[in-house]
């Protein structure tokens, strides 16, 4: 697209080199801004951290289905606020396909909920996704107010999200189907009446009389096997450390960045340089981590936005959009939520 773009518009006399190189250099910061958080947020994933998370997150459910959503979507939009949410998903998301395979439940509930756990840590903070990164260099919002004004309202959303799920929905987390095709395996220990139960309060209070079986379910075969693995999820702890250090630095490198006049960019660079020489790693394995994608992605997109402004066509839609506002700033910024 960009390429068709650039043709065009320098046969058409719109859009030269020069313009096509400005577009690019503007956003330069961007760029750097990607690249630096995914040589920290990769040393992290190579040091074995988010893994080792998950892990231990999937234990701490001891089967529980409600406490399967609750815990994976508190930790995913936790991870999600500093660690691109593609990494993310990918960690947590087979944790949960494997629980729902032993424990018998349907995933795509719990799938969506941690899919929009995710989004909304990604939305909180300036670091969390490739939108806000765009958006606060180049608005050059300092990372301080963007939590301020983000942080909140993302928090709200998820916990209107857990609660609507928790009581709109609680044939979800009813844990007499999950809980009768593990005793299944446990014959003749499966109690009589077993289909009356319809909460997990209820059943968990049960359960304990009968001989231990939650024991026995946190002693099953795939929490065995988790916990076997456990402590080889982390590959790396000299770059765990470093890698956490790292983080915290950059965490307080954006904080104080609108004091010491910085760009948030130049920290995140700064920040994945370090990760890359300093980080434990190999320099490879973390450069495998830059998503050349991503780069292209958005070097492409640059491009073509640089040819709407060019063009003019970007001046006309926000005239548009100013004229069918009536001078209304409400309406404006609906406008642009949903034009947008």
């Amino acid at each position: 697209g960009a390429i068709v773009v650039a043709i065009v518009g320098h046969h058409v006399g719109f859009y030269n080199r020069d313009q096509i190189a400005s577009a690019l250099k503007s956003k330069i910061d961007v760029l750097c801004f990607i690249v630096g958080m995914q040589l920290i947020s990769g040393l992290l994933e190579e040091a074995g951290a988010l893994e080792y998370l998950a892990k231990k997150i999937t234990l701490a459910t001891a089967g529980n289905t409600w406490r399967i959503m609750l815990f994976f979507c508190l930790v995913t939009y936790t991870i999600s606020l500093m660690v691109n949410n593609l990494t993310t998903i990918m960690l947590v998301a087979p944790m949960v396909l494997r629980l729902s395979k032993y424990l018998n439940f349907d995933p795509k509930p719990f799938l969506v909920g941690i899919i929009v756990a995710s989004n909304l840590g990604g939305a909180s903070t300036m670091v969390g996704d490739f939108p806000n990164m765009l958006i606060s260099t180049e608005a050059g919002l300092p990372f301080y107010q963007f939590i301020y004004y983000m942080l909140p309202i993302c928090l709200l959303e998820l916990f209107v999200m857990l609660l609507y799920l928790r009581f709109a929905m609680p044939s979800l987390f009813r844990c007499e189907t999950n809980i009768r095709s593990f005793l299944a395996t446990w014959e003749p220990l499966k109690p009589t009446g077993a289909n009356e139960y319809q909460d997990c309060e209820q059943w968990d209070a049960d359960f304990q009389k009968f001989n231990g079986r939650k024991d026995k379910l946190k002693n099953s075969e795939l929490f065995l096997k988790i916990k076997q693995s456990l402590p080889g999820a982390i590959k790396n702890r000299t770059a765990l450390k470093r890698g956490l250090v790292i983080m915290g630095g950059v965490v307080i490198g954006f904080l104080l960045s609108d004091y010491v006049h910085c760009p948030a960019a130049v920290v995140a660079l700064v920040g994945g340089i370090t990760a890359l020489v300093f980080g434990g790693c190999e320099p490879v394995r973390l450069l495998e981590k830059v998503s050349i994608r991503d780069i292209l992605f958005f070097s492409g997109l640059f491009v073509l936005v640089g040819a709407a402004e060019a063009s003019g066509a970007l001046t006309y839609v926000s005239r548009l959009i100013v004229s069918l506002s009536f001078g209304n700033i409400l309406i404006l910024c609906l406008l642009l939520m949903w034009v947008g």
